[in-house]
């Protein structure tokens, strides 16, 4: 008999650049979400409404819009992903291994998704708010409500990209 073939030898662990560039990624995520989370926050307004008999004014808040609040869960679940992806990243540089490079990659994914649907929610909501309120809310409410929203989309921006490298990290498909 012949002896069996040897077996091939496994893939090489990522280059370390590769786990830092990784890492970075996931740092510039969680800062763009917490100046996100810290704008939309501090998102105050007052509303204008004249009557017969004079105006009123009456105090907003972000958590009176839902889309705001959209936003905010979106942005907490993504600084909390993050986090524990960032934890991964350490141990990845520090040991070599990967915890799991298809969890990586889906979550990736659905943080990224997370993200464009939160800036996109963010920016039509302001918009059609603006339009709607023309005149009655101060223009700063609204200037916070699009800094938010560019600070998520920033943030899927870097998403977009670790998604990318996350989806060569897995491990080859046998066919």
């Amino acid at each position: 008999m012949y002896p069996p073939p040897p077996l091939p030898p496994p893939p090489p662990p990522p280059p370390r650049t590769h786990s830092r560039i990784i890492l970075i990624l996931k740092l510039l995520i969680i800062v763009f979400l917490f100046a996100a989370l810290v704008v939309l926050v501090t998102d105050t307004g007052t509303v204008e409404l004249a009557y017969n008999t004079g105006f009123i004014s009456i105090r907003i808040h972000f958590m009176d819009m839902y889309t705001y609040r959209y936003l905010l869960g979106v942005c907490v679940t993504g600084m909390v992903y993050t986090l524990l992806q960032i934890v991964f990243s350490f141990y990845n540089i520090r040991t070599g291994n990967r915890l799991s490079p298809t969890f990586d990659f889906y979550g990736d994914k659905v943080l990224s998704y997370m993200l464009a649907t939160g800036a996109a929610a963010g920016f039509g909501a302001t918009s059609d708010m603006q339009s709607a309120f023309q005149g009655a809310i101060s223009n700063n409410f609204f200037k916070r409500g699009y800094a938010a929203s560019a600070l998520v989309f920033i943030g899927f921006i870097y998403a977009a990209f670790l998604s990318i490298f996350s989806s060569y990290a897995l491990p080859p498909k046998n066919v």
